[in-house]
């Protein structure tokens, strides 16, 4: 069977590093929001930014 030089989606290995940093990146997500969520302080001054003034009533 040919294989061509850089073919990376037909390599197995390829798809669990895939996986894996995928899984990762949720965690690490999902870790930062956590922390995000137990700072009401932190939200506010996000929405504070003047780009959002339309999103204050």
């Amino acid at each position: 069977m040919f294989l061509p030089p850089y073919s990376p989606e037909l390599n197995p290995d390829e798809s669990v590093w895939s996986y894996m940093k995928h899984q990762r990146l949720r965690k690490i997500a999902l870790k930062i929001l956590r922390s995000i969520k137990r700072t009401p302080s932190l939200i506010q001054s996000l929405f504070k930014h003047p780009q959002f003034k339309y999103i204050i009533v």
